[in-house]
């Protein structure tokens, strides 16, 4: 057999063999699998209105730099999306959801990732006080809303109807900052509520004057919040008759929790859950009790969502 003809039926029995449809310039089938559905890579709970996400998917034939992604925050209309994306607008506290699916460079699309979380709310009434030289009464909280009032009262009755902006402000130093409801310094009769050392300092007026500190933070949502606060009634060098104070945790005039304090007591409330709507206030309120000598008070007040 000539060697010619060994080449040919080589060739033939090589072309017996090849797979159907990938000899040269043959097109691959058509890629109909989707990616795998997204993960997402986020804070199931997080205080930042606008929290980021990050979003991973497979596929077979697309890389994963490639796989394109679509996604919406608490909607249904998916649109365009980064692997890394961000809430667009601040979001309001509470539950949320995210839709999230992915596509691959056929256009196949996968199934769609529903993903939970929540957005929550903190407020510290020490460290969110505003120090000179931007101090303001009222102020407003990290998230931007006017949240914080240092007041005091018109007379000793819990009335919110009665309760005053604190019109002066005093500067004694860079950790101690104090409004005060009469032009005066030290030793004068009216209230004075402010920071110092990253929790607030209240002072009660004198009886005569029918004047309650009061700190008051008012609620940027509608939902259950709780409240933690510690109350100290700390001029423990006073060497004058003194009775001690009262204090007491308000929503609007309704008091929720309140009690008595002598001379280096602390009152220490945990979990003090109610509901708020928008709006509504609570107070912290301290009383001289009749008798305002060495009543400086420090106070820790937090307000959380849920």
């Amino acid at each position: 057999m000539s060697k010619s003809v060994l080449r040919f039926a080589a060739a033939a029995v090589a072309a017996a063999l090849a797979p159907t449809g990938l000899g040269a310039g043959a097109v691959a089938p058509r890629d109909h699998k989707p990616p795998s559905p997204p993960i997402v890579d986020g804070d199931v709970s997080s205080d930042n209105l606008t929290p980021a996400f990050h979003f991973t998917a497979r596929d077979d034939r697309t890389p994963v730099t490639q796989i394109r992604f679509r996604c919406a925050i608490d909607g249904t209309i998916l649109a365009a999306c980064s692997h890394i994306t961000r809430a667009s607008a601040p979001l309001s506290f509470g539950p949320h959801f995210l839709l999230v699916r992915a596509l691959d460079r056929a256009g196949n699309a996968s199934k769609i990732t529903r993903y939970a979380f929540t957005v929550t709310g903190m407020w510290d009434a020490g460290t969110e006080f505003a120090k000179s030289p931007d101090q303001v009464d009222p102020s407003r909280d990290r998230y931007g809303n006017t949240t914080w009032f240092y007041l005091y009262s018109g007379t000793n009755r819990h009335d919110p109807s009665d309760y005053h902006v604190l019109p002066y402000f005093t500067l004694i130093d860079a950790n101690a900052q104090l409004w005060h409801s009469t032009p005066e310094t030290f030793g004068t009769p009216g209230v004075w509520v402010g920071g110092s050392f990253g929790r607030m300092s209240m002072t009660p007026g004198q009886p005569r004057t029918g004047q309650n500190a009061i700190l008051g933070w008012r609620s940027p949502l509608t939902g259950a919040v709780t409240v933690d606060a510690t109350v100290w009634a700390n001029q423990t060098w006073c060497t004058i008759d003194q009775n001690g104070l009262r204090w007491s945790i308000d929503q609007g005039a309704a008091t929720l929790r309140s009690g008595r304090l002598a001379l280096g007591e602390t009152a220490t409330i945990t979990g003090l859950s109610t509901t708020v709507s928008s709006g509504e206030a609570l107070y912290l309120v301290i009383d001289a009790d009749g008798n305002s000598n060495c009543d400086g008070t420090f106070v820790d007040f937090v307000v959380e969502t849920g």
